[in-house]
């Protein structure tokens, strides 16, 4: 494993343990591996439930500045604009649907990252995993 990798799955434990901590509840961080063309946007679909904190861990290795944004498919949920090394995305889902998870390389080379996606709601075990569904 990597320095960075095993330095952001760290920091993703430890941020999940500070989210989750407070109600018992466990959840282990699953990054993957992605990569994004210079000025090319990498989109992934994920369900969630209606009132469920959804949180998007990214962190690139700093080749260029990432932007990652979340829809509904109708409007933009949330959006976390010009990462460096790494990112964190949270919101709170306004209903049960399918959102898209862009990242869009904004620089001129490809650029590596890795990406972790959590949601729970507060009468439930959070959910964590690397993205599958991608477009």
């Amino acid at each position: 494993m990597e320095l960075p990798a095993l330095l952001f799955s760290t920091v993703a434990a430890w941020l999940a343990a500070a989210v989750f901590g407070g109600n018992g509840a466990h959840a282990e961080p699953y990054s993957t591996t992605n990569r994004v063309g210079a000025h090319r946007t990498a989109v992934f679909r994920e369900w969630v439930g209606a009132r469920e904190t959804v949180t998007i861990l990214v962190h690139d290795a700093g080749t260029t500045k990432l932007d990652v944004y979340v829809s509904d498919g109708h409007q933009l949920v949330a959006r976390s604009a010009g990462a460096s090394d790494g990112t964190v995305v949270r919101f709170v889902a306004r209903k049960t649907a399918i959102i898209e998870i862009g990242v869009r390389n904004l620089g001129d080379a490809v650029n590596r990252y890795d990406m972790d996606i959590c949601h729970w709601t507060d009468f439930s075990a959070p959910r964590c995993h690397a993205p599958r569904d991608r477009q």
